[in-house]
């Protein structure tokens, strides 16, 4: 049996959210089929070292697509951010298709940042953390990963290198927890 979806936009700019949302959730789910320990579990009866290998290669091959759909979020989702709170920050933006042709989140991020800064202390409740900084921080660290949405697109850049010539390791149980709480974390400003 086929499953058809709608998809409907009339018009409605805040369309933004439903795509940074469609991307969270997918790289949530995946993640967490990543993460889960007992996903091959039906392979137990074969060597381990098949088992260990097999473990490997899926999630070698699915770091790409996982660090893009959350890297991809950030990035829509800051940009929905811009049209909820209404910004037009001269500083960054002259108008909203330079902010939705602009994919370096370290291009993005500073007018929001500004903008979570001035609602933060228009709300001051005593707490001790300020929310923006930890915002701040989490971004920070998808600007050194991804900052231009690319190297977990292809393999290569413009000019033929490769994105990644050395090995890399990333703490997928780390990056799925900023990710989680960025998301919660903004929606205290909602």
């Amino acid at each position: 049996m086929s499953k058809i979806i709608n998809i409907s936009h009339k018009g409605n700019k805040e369309i933004l959210f439903t795509y940074a949302a469609g991307y969270y959730d997918s790289g949530m789910i995946l993640a967490d089929v990543l993460l889960d320990g007992t996903r091959y579990s039906q392979l137990s009866i074969l060597m381990d070292e098949f088992r260990i290998e097999s473990i490997r290669l899926e999630e070698e091959y699915n770091i790409y697509p996982v660090m893009f759909l959350f890297r991809q979020y950030l990035e829509l989702i800051i940009k929905a951010m811009y049209i909820y709170f209404d910004i037009d920050n001269s500083d960054y933006y002259n108008c909203s298709k330079k902010l939705l042709q602009n994919h370096k989140i370290s291009d993005i991020w500073p007018g929001l940042k500004k903008k979570l800064t001035e609602e933060e202390e228009n709300y001051d409740d005593g707490d001790e953390y300020n929310i923006t900084e930890i915002l701040d921080e989490i971004v920070k660290k998808f600007i050194s990963i991804d900052n231009d949405s690319y190297c977990f697109r292809y393999p290569i850049d413009k000019n033929n290198d490769l994105y990644f010539k050395n090995d890399k390791k990333y703490d997928l149980e780390e990056i799925r927890s900023n990710i989680r709480l960025f998301d919660e974390l903004l929606h205290e400003f909602m």
